[in-house]
């Protein structure tokens, strides 16, 4: 479960790191100032849109930081470039003839008709997804967890 009151402490810290007021802070995301002084004083718990309009309004911020404390504050130029604009790289041929944990996955080829594919092997642990959220654009979302029966 996400606690609320340490999303209020890391809140802090992008106000401080950016020399922001909680009013500053609330007009620049675009809510109100009182929304902002009571997820710092723990009276509320930040609503999703207030966490997006952070994330969106500081490119710098992660969603994994500010909900989890996962990962640094500020996040490098780096890291938003890998996590949020790049698909992962699929490795060399050769590599993956020396590795033993190697998957194959079916992808349909873009030159051909949907029912053609081609295989790509992918190096490293299987990953499983455990959890996938979409997010509409009223404010509200849906969590799916596909690894619950």
């Amino acid at each position: 479960m996400i606690n609320s009151e340490k999303i209020g402490k890391r809140l802090q810290q992008v106000m401080d790191k950016e020399d922001l007021t909680a009013a500053s802070f609330a007009e620049q995301i675009d809510v109100g100032r009182a929304t902002i002084s009571h997820i710092l004083s723990g009276r509320n718990n930040p609503s999703l849109d207030v966490v997006m309009k952070v994330c969106q309004t500081f490119k710098h911020v992660h969603l994994d930081w500010l909900l989890e404390g996962k990962g640094t504050y500020p996040s490098t130029e780096n890291e938003l470039t890998s996590s949020r604009q790049k698909a992962p790289a699929v490795p060399e041929v050769e590599n993956l003839k020396s590795t033993k944990n190697t998957s194959t996955i079916q992808l349909p080829s873009e030159n051909e008709n949907p029912s053609a594919s081609e295989k790509i092997s992918i190096v490293g642990e299987p990953k499983e997804i455990r959890k996938i959220i979409t997010m509409y654009t009223d404010g509200t979302f849906d969590a799916f967890y596909p690894n619950k029966e």
